[in-house]
């Protein structure tokens, strides 16, 4: 873990950072990658995501039209 902080004083624009690395033996068993991305979310967050984007724009898009 590590800690990055922006010299401000403030409180916000702090940040933790976490860097995970595999490194398999020869009886290693385990799952050789993260289960997340590079930054933390996993592909069925991102599915979540778009998912829920896609309905708001929908929403928005039946709202607004005339």
């Amino acid at each position: 873990y590590g800690n990055t902080v922006n010299g401000n004083n403030a409180p916000t624009g702090d940040a933790w950072h976490v860097f995970e690395a595999v490194v398999p033996g020869a009886a290693y068993d385990g799952d050789l990658g993260p289960k997340e991305g590079i930054d933390g979310v996993s592909q069925t967050d991102r599915l979540i995501l778009i998912v829920g984007l896609v309905a708001l724009v929908g929403l928005l898009w039946s709202v607004g039209r005339p």
